[in-house]
Parts: C-alpha cells; structure tokens; sequence
C-alpha cells in the first residue's frame, strides 16, 4: 500500500519516503520538454515556483499556449504570490500557476469561468459529461470551454471504465477555483446550477432498479461534495440517494443521507409537508431493514398521519404509508419489540 501525506512523522507504521521538490537541473528540463524550448529563463521560472513539479508542469502549459517567455511569466506569477493570503491548503506557487491558467482559459472563452466554478464544485473524481453539461446551457460554447481548460491543463479527459464520457480536475485546482470563484462571487450560482443538474439527471428509481445503479454510482460523490445551503432539492437528492444506498443493502451509507433529507424536508417544508411524509417513510424503512424497529414504527405513524391529513384518506401515498406501517407492526409482533 502506498501512501502520500503532508503528514510528517509515519516512522511507527510504516516506511518513509521523502518526497523533496525537483532539482533545478530537473525542473529547467521538465520546463524544456513541455515546451519545446531553449534555457533561457528557464531557471528563473523554477525557482520562482520552488522547482514544484505540478506548478512547473501548468506553467509549462501556459507558456506554450501563450507564447510567453519564462521570465516574463515568471514575473507575474511572484507577484500573484506575494500577494496570495498565507495559511491556504494549497501552496501559493501553485496557487498562482492555476490562477493565471485559468485567467488563460478565460481570455480564451469567457464561458470557461462559469464551467471552472461549477467543476470546482464537485468531487476531486471522474465528473460525468452529463453532468459537466449542466454547467454551460450552450453545447458549442462549453466544448470551447473545455477545451480552452485543457489546453492549459487543468482539464483532463478520462472515461469511466465502460467509456462513460467523463473529466477529471485537480483537487487542487478545484480548491484555487473555488477560491477565485467567491472572490469573484460566481460560487453561489455554480452550486444552484449543479444542485439542478444533479436533480434533473440523479436516477429517482435507484431502490429497486439495478439497472440506474452505474449513474448514481457516477453521480453520488458529487452530490455529497455539492457545498451550500439546504433546501428542497438538496431534500430530494438525499432521499434518492439515500434509496440507492438502501436498494444495495448499504443501510449505514443510507440512513445519514435520508436522516439529513427529513431534517431539511422539516425545516424547509414543514413538519406535516407530504414531501415530509415521503422522507419519514423512507428512513423508517431503512431502520427497519436495520433491525431498529423501536425508531423505524413511531416514524411510520408520522408519515400515515401526515398523508391522512394532507392528502386523503383514499390518496395512494396514504396506501403506501398504510403499507408500511403494518409491515413495522408486523415485525414488531413477530420480535416482540417496541413494546
């Protein structure tokens, strides 16, 4: 097992290897073969970027896309970090090579900065083209996009293994563009528009349909990344995962997912919502596959009374929660619990 940390003290579990930056005979030819060139500058660049190989390896892209000289970009990457805040989770030499890549990609095609904000937005994992599509409405526009972020390489293609389209970003990079993102104040609309996206494409029968499983795989992680405040559609997406997780038996992968829909449901909707109703019902159905059946019926009543009351007695949601509610009394009889 291979393990890399910024952690420094591994001696009682394992082997140490220490990992230093390059040297500056390796760093000036890592600048040369990306690039194409001679030496000139090439040391003051590495040194400008503490001879970092992933800062190296942007600049590098930069410059040849650009035509800049080292030196040049060299200047305007120490000025980019003195003036980077201290104490970031990123270095500031890196910090800079991503920024000006990005300020790149944009001059390139304005929509780059809308699609850098939203893939900041997501998992540091293969983000699916179905959901890259929700960031940029036009097609044509976000394949310029994209490729203005590639050409400085910040993004990646990478298919899933079946060939699923897919990119990848740089944890890194994503930390740099949410940074440049709320500086700028597009953050906000980045997350509203991939929480939309993910509602418009999360599989909503992932329970009992094995076949939506390999999307909501894909989707999940990116669903459980998304930053901001809870609301409805948040409500939503955590019951659908949370019924993907409860469909393959994953019930304590389940169950905080679907506690976290109703606490949001309850808040945002009210306690006697039916959309309420529908998140009491699926986490009493996960606790009861569980085992807890002492949570699981009391949850049960809940949902049966809101439905009653909202809906109807004859509703088919009413049925549903009718259903449910004998099959926890049930246990309950056959276990002699939640007495």
């Amino acid at each position: 097992m291979l393990i890399t940390s910024r952690f420094s003290d591994w001696s009682a579990l394992a082997n140490e290897v220490a990992l230093d930056v390059l040297p500056l005979e390796e760093a000036v030819a890592l600048l040369r073969s990306r690039t194409g060139r001679g030496y000139a500058g090439a040391q003051t660049l590495a040194d400008a970027l503490g001879r970092l190989p992933l800062a190296l390896d942007h600049a590098a892209a930069y410059c040849k896309r650009t035509q800049m000289r080292f030196t040049d970009y060299a200047t305007k990457a120490s000025n980019l970090i003195d003036a980077a805040p201290r104490g970031v989770g990123y270095l500031r030499s890196v910090a800079a090579t991503f920024d000006l890549a990005i300020t790149e990609a944009v001059a390139q095609c304005t929509a780059a900065e809308s699609l850098m904000a939203y893939l900041a937005q997501c998992a540091p994992e293969r983000i699916p083209m179905t959901l890259v599509e929700g960031a940029v409405e036009d097609e044509a526009e976000r394949q310029q996009a994209l490729a203005a972020l590639a050409e400085v390489s910040l993004v990646k293609h990478d298919p899933f293994e079946d060939d699923t389209p897919a990119v990848t970003v740089h944890r890194l990079v994503q930390a740099v563009a949410r940074a440049r993102s709320e500086a700028n104040g597009s953050a906000q609309d980045a997350v509203g528009r991939l929480t939309a996206r993910l509602v418009a494409i999360y599989p909503d029968d992932a329970f009992d349909n094995p076949q939506s499983w390999p999307a909501c795989a894909d989707l999940t992680p990116h669903l459980l990344a998304r930053r901001g405040p809870g609301d409805a559609p948040v409500s939503h997406l955590f019951n659908r995962a949370g019924s993907y997780f409860h469909g393959r038996a994953a019930y304590s992968q389940a169950a905080p997912l679907l506690r976290d829909a109703l606490a949001i449901s309850v808040k945002v909707l009210g306690p006697e919502h039916p959309d309420t109703a529908i998140s009491l019902t699926n986490l009493a159905n996960v606790l009861r596959a569980q085992g807890d059946l002492a949570e699981a019926r009391p949850l049960s009543e809940r949902a049966l009374a809101i439905s009653e009351k909202t809906l109807g007695p004859e509703h088919p949601d009413t049925a549903i929660s009718l259903t449910n509610l004998a099959k926890s009394r049930a246990d309950c009889s056959r276990l002699k619990s939640c007495s």
